[in-house]
């Protein structure tokens, strides 16, 4: 009796997916507290020039 209800490499593939996606949320939420944290220097330092990338 044979089960396929988890073929071999299921599991890794798994993992690594759940991994690459909270990998990607952390970037995503680590960029936009960068973006607002620099919006928020900016208007607190208008003094130094800045030059936007």
């Amino acid at each position: 009796m044979t089960l396929y209800s988890t073929p071999p490499g299921t599991k890794t593939y798994t993992v690594l997916y759940n991994t690459t996606y909270i990998l990607g949320f952390h970037l995503a939420t680590t960029c936009v507290i960068l973006r607002i944290s620099d919006a928020v220097y900016e208007q607190c330092d208008s003094s130094a020039p800045r030059t936007t990338v």
